[in-house]
């Protein structure tokens, strides 16, 4: 590739300039004509957008998860198949599944964490890494013997330090409960180890809060800096699947929920219901959930959020990628109605 630019976790906030390859207005309109996806990430190179996520099937109920794929876009809306960067082994521990991997541009490399099943079908979710000179591979697993952690949704976060963190949904306390709370450890790069074990961070919130009651936990974790401030993202069920957003001084924390929250996302009655948290969605919104929010470079320069949603009727593998623009004031990031109707932005290459 020619031209291109990385962009590291620690500059995420930075924004990258406008795409030179854009006409001088920009329209999206969700969801995307993306493959069917969940927990979808996206990673800008230079004037293209690369697009990972867990691919369908979602469940083995439903078929053979094909393993990690990539898509790649000029305008967010098109994608084509770039191919699969690591496929299932049923000779390994990376026999399935394969949930919410992400690649994460680090020191001038491509950085490929994925999530797989360790020893039943189902528990323990492990985390691998994986790691390439090119965005399209090929790609050196890591962690072909054994996984590099208990947990799930692997999220990598370079500090100003050039020290690298990973995140997780669970951590390896309680390998049979991960997904209700959310870690954090040092990763050593050149060692593909953790420099110790998972520490916890943020937990759900109590029953009648958004992120919290019954079996209801928080996953999902996405983490950028801006002006010396840490904002983690992280998703929850309690009432459909929404985003929410934490803030610490430091990466171990304390961290604290934004008393705006959910800052994005959408409910479905049932989950509501379920739960016993009380729907408040207004009655035109068409989503049932959207979340496992990761934050990206837009078209515009901007940070947007990139989500899979749901909609009233949709069936198991009508997940679709869904984007806006987020958007922060004060200090904070404030809340936002998932778009559904055609937008368009103004884009400035200057």
């Amino acid at each position: 590739m020619t031209d291109t630019i990385l962009k590291d976790d620690r500059n995420l906030t930075a924004g990258l300039a406008p795409l030179r390859s854009l006409p001088a207005e920009f329209s999206w309109r969700n969801p995307s004509n993306a493959d069917p996806i969940r927990d979808p990430q996206i990673t800008r190179v230079g004037d293209i957008y690369y697009l990972t996520g867990t691919s369908w099937p979602f469940w083995e109920s439903m078929g053979q998860n094909p393993g990690v794929r990539l898509w790649s876009s000029t305008d967010l809306g098109d994608w084509t198949l770039e191919g699969t960067l690591l496929a299932p082994d049923h000779t390994r521990w990376f026999r399935h599944r394969f949930w919410a991997p992400e690649i994460r541009a680090i020191n001038s490399r491509f950085w490929l964490t994925y999530n797989c099943p360790f020893e039943t079908p189902n528990r323990p979710q492990c985390v691998g890494l994986a790691v390439a000179d090119d965005i399209r591979g090929p790609y050196t697993n890591l962690t072909v013997e054994r996984p590099l952690a208990a947990g799930n949704d692997a999220h990598l976060f370079q500090d100003d330090d050039s020290a690298v963190y990973v995140f997780l949904s669970g951590g390896n306390e309680d390998p049979q409960r991960q997904i209700a709370y959310l870690s954090v450890a040092r990763l050593d790069l050149a060692t593909a180890e953790l420099a110790g074990p998972p520490v916890r961070i943020l937990e759900p919130g109590v029953s009648g809060e958004w992120d919290g009651g019954g079996d209801v936990g928080i996953e999902g974790p996405a983490v950028l800096k801006r002006d010396g401030v840490y904002y983690l993202f992280y998703s929850s069920w309690g009432r459909g699947y929404e985003v929410g957003c934490a803030t610490a001084a430091s990466i171990w924390g304390p961290w604290t929920k934004h008393n705006g929250n959910p800052i994005y996302g959408a409910q479905s009655p049932a989950w509501a219901n379920r739960f016993g948290n009380t729907y408040t969605q207004d009655a035109e919104i068409p989503w049932t959930e959207v979340g496992h929010g990761s934050p990206f470079d837009g078209p515009d320069g901007r940070l947007w959020i990139s989500c899979h949603g749901y909609r009233h009727g949709d069936a198991n593998n009508a997940a679709r990628l869904v984007i806006d623009p987020l958007v922060f004031e004060d200090g904070a990031f404030q809340r936002r109605t998932p778009s559904w109707t055609r937008q368009t932005i103004s884009v400035s290459a200057d």
